[in-house]
């Protein structure tokens, strides 16, 4: 029996799924890995290192599978969903911004699709994805909102140093040079905040 092939959408992120004969779910490692930009023997050298993640990793690998696909001579490389979630994990802790929008998303869309059974709500896949469109604008304005905030607070302070009598042409210079490197630290840390949404979302 041969595995039946599909393409999910996370956001802006694609992966290559697979039914198995038995109803089991699985993932290609290729496509696992290439959602995150990470090289296919990323898996592998994980598995080989010492991290918390290494040895779940090896024995994931150990049972993984190469599939045969319906329709066409193709055979896939692939993992259980548990080993994808044990690989994003790991890069999500390295602040791999695209694995904590992928852990992100499927925890939040698992959850969801759970609670809506549980209250016997239908939804359609449309309906589906319209919330998560929903979800994207909602991540693009908060990030455009924390950014024109920051910069806001900064042009505030320059203002004010500038008009303060007290600091000498010198000083001024310098407490401009300081703020400004506080400004893109700033900027920094609120790329880093909002990066994993912007990745799935983008």
């Amino acid at each position: 029996m041969k595995a039946k092939e599909v393409t999910i959408q996370l956001g802006a992120i694609s992966l290559k799924a697979y039914q198995m004969p038995n109803g089991e779910h699985k993932l290609s490692i290729e496509s696992v890995c290439s959602s995150i930009s990470k090289p296919r023997n990323s898996m592998l050298q994980i598995s080989r290192g010492k991290s918390a993640h290494a040895e779940r990793l090896a024995e994931m690998l150990d049972g993984a599978e190469t599939v045969f696909i319906e329709n066409s001579t193709a055979r896939i490389k692939t993992i259980p969903l548990e080993g994808a979630a044990f690989f994003w994990d790991y890069w999500g802790s390295k602040n791999n911004a695209a694995a904590k929008a992928l852990q992100i998303a499927c925890t939040a869309e698992a959850i969801a699709r759970r609670i809506d059974a549980a209250v016997s709500v239908k939804k359609t896949e449309s309906e589906y994805n319209s919330e998560f469109e929903e979800r994207r604008q909602f991540w693009e304005r908060e990030y455009k909102a924390a950014i024109v905030q920051w910069t806001d607070c900064f042009e505030t302070e320059v203002l004010t140093v500038e008009l303060n009598p007290s600091f000498s042409p010198k000083e001024k210079k310098e407490e401009f040079a300081a703020m400004k490197r506080e400004f893109e630290k700033g900027l920094e840390a609120r790329r880093a905040d909002y990066e994993p949404m912007i990745a799935l979302y983008g």
